[in-house]
């Protein structure tokens, strides 16, 4: 997967038309191209990276990690399940 990663990478590098309008750098707390003297840049996005994975700073239980929290819900699941249905 990582060599997947790499190729695509230096593909993308080799067939890319940069000039020097495309670096970005940063004067003060604002990013900029043209090396850091272009215009300002607004770098929007998102990280997916552990989009399904619950950890404890994302909600208020005290659970140290998701696999903990899934066996305390499937543990209650019978207990509630009279609701639900």
């Amino acid at each position: 997967m990582i060599k997947k990663i790499i190729f695509i990478l230096i593909i993308s590098l080799i067939f890319c038309d940069l000039t020097s309008f495309d670096f970005l750098k940063v004067d003060g707390v604002q990013i900029r191209n043209n090396f850091g003297k272009g215009n300002c840049i607004f770098l929007r996005g998102t990280n997916i990276g552990n989009l399904f994975v619950q950890e404890s700073w994302m909600s208020s239980t005290n659970v140290k990690d998701q696999k903990t929290l899934m066996n305390i819900f499937y543990k209650n699941l019978e207990k509630i399940k009279w609701m639900i249905y």
